[in-house]
C-alpha cells in the first residue's frame, strides 16, 4: 500500500547512532518503501553522532519506489555512507525508471559524509528521474579508506537514471576520486541541461565541473 506524506514539517534536530535495529535516519522518515512525499520540509539538523549510519537524509534516509515532489531541506546533514540533503539513497524501478522521480525539490544546507556516496540532494540515485532540483549547500566527503568518494553537488552516485535541469551552487570537496559539481559519477545515465557554479575539488582524481566519472554509455549534454 502507498504511504503519502503531505505538507509535513520537521523543525527539530534528529540524532542517532547505528544499532541492530537502526540503519536509516531522516528528518521526516527513516525508511520509505512505496510512498510519496509532497510539499514536505525539514529544518532540523540531521546528525549521525558516531558517523556509523548507512542511510542518512534531510527528509528520508532510504527510499524505494517513492516519489518526492516540491520538498525542501535547510538542516545540515551529517552521516557515514549514502548521505543526501534530501534523501540518503533512492531506488526506483529498473524496468520503469521514469515512473519514479524527485522533482522540484531543493536543498539549502551543508551535507557531509565520512563514507561513500554523498550529494546535495541524493547520496545514491538508481533507476529514477531527478528533475528540476537544486542544492546550494556545501557537500563534503572525508572518506579516505578506499578509491572512490562519489561526491556530487546534486547526487553522489547515479545509476541507470535521468538527471535533468538540476543545478548546484555549493562547493563540492572530497579526498578520493569521482567528484562532480552536479554528479559524482554516472553509470548508464543521462545528465542533461544541468549546471554548476560551485568550486569542485579532490585530493586524488576524476573531478569535473558537472560530473566526475562517466561510464557505460552515459550521456552528458
Amino acid at each position: 500500500s502507498l504511504v503519502r506524506f503531505f505538507s509535513c514539517n520537521n523543525e527539530i534536530g534528529v540524532e542517532g547512532s547505528r544499532n541492530a535495529e537502526t540503519d536509516c535516519m531522516g528528518g521526516i522518515v527513516g525508511l520509505l518503501d512505496s510512498g510519496e512525499l509532497d510539499n514536505c520540509t525539514n529544518r532540523g539538523a540531521i546528525n549521525d553522532r558516531d558517523e556509523s549510519i548507512s542511510y542518512v537524509g534531510g527528509l528520508i534516509g532510504d527510499a524505494y519506489y517513492a516519489n518526492i515532489y516540491e520538498c525542501s531541506n535547510s538542516g545540515n546533514v551529517r552521516g557515514f555512507a549514502n548521505v543526501g540533503g534530501v534523501v540518503g539513497a533512492y531506488t526506483g524501478d529498473e524496468g520503469e525508471p521514469e515512473d519514479y522521480t524527485i522533482q522540484d525539490t531543493h536543498n539549502y544546507a551543508n551535507v557531509s559524509s565520512s563514507g561513500q556516496h554523498v550529494g546535495g540532494v541524493a547520496g545514491r540515485f538508481v533507476y529514477a528521474v531527478l528533475y528540476n532540483c537544486s542544492s546550494s549547500g556545501n557537500v563534503t566527503s572525508t572518506y579516505s579508506n578506499g578509491d572512490w568518494a562519489d561526491a556530487g553537488g546534486v547526487a553522489g552516485e547515479v545509476i541507470d537514471s535521468i538527471v535533468s535541469e538540476c543545478t548546484n551552487e555549493g562547493t563540492v570537496s572530497a579526498k578520493l576520486k569521482s567528484v562532480g559539481g552536479v554528479c559524482g559519477s554516472g553509470d548508464s545515465t543521462t545528465i542533461e541541461y544541468c549546471s554548476n557554479t560551485g568550486a569542485v575539488s579532490t585530493e586524488t582524481g576524476y573531478v569535473g565541473g558537472v560530473v566526475g566519472y562517466v561510464i557505460s554509455s552515459s550521456v552528458v549534454s
